[in-house]
């Protein structure tokens, strides 16, 4: 929490009166978790740099050559979400089948791995995670 205080640009700017900080003991924490929860999670960038920030992790080196897939995958769930299973030129995504999103699954399920590895196992090669 305090290396996203002290990173975070968002958080850096936010200004309280003396009476705020003084009513609040757990102003603070309140206000990392409204930033937190505000935050969209499929734009990769800013959890990368959240990431970054907070755990020294960096999502893109852990996704390695899976990036593309990730930033395509969230294209094609834009696609499925606000445009009913369309791209922006009105034809219909084909690319949902069952092998797709199991592929996309493991690629997270991989990922998140690779997170918990650096963050509570200190792993750092990628032949050394368990998941």
């Amino acid at each position: 929490m305090n290396r996203l205080l002290a990173k975070d640009k968002e958080l850096k700017e936010k200004k309280f009166t003396l009476a705020e900080i003084a009513s609040g003991k757990e102003l603070v924490k309140a206000e990392v978790l409204g930033h937190l929860r505000s935050i969209v999670y499929h734009n990769i960038p800013r959890v990368r740099a959240l990431y970054q920030i907070a755990a020294d992790i960096d999502l893109f080196e852990l996704l390695g050559d899976d990036k593309d897939k990730l930033f395509k995958a969230i294209e094609y769930r834009h696609d499925c979400v606000h445009r009913n299973g369309r791209d922006s030129k009105g034809n219909r995504l084909e690319v949902f089948t069952k092998a797709y999103v199991q592929e996309t699954a493991d690629m997270m399920k991989h990922l998140v791995g690779k997170v918990e590895g650096k963050l509570y196992f200190d792993v750092t090669d990628d032949d050394d995670f368990p998941f």
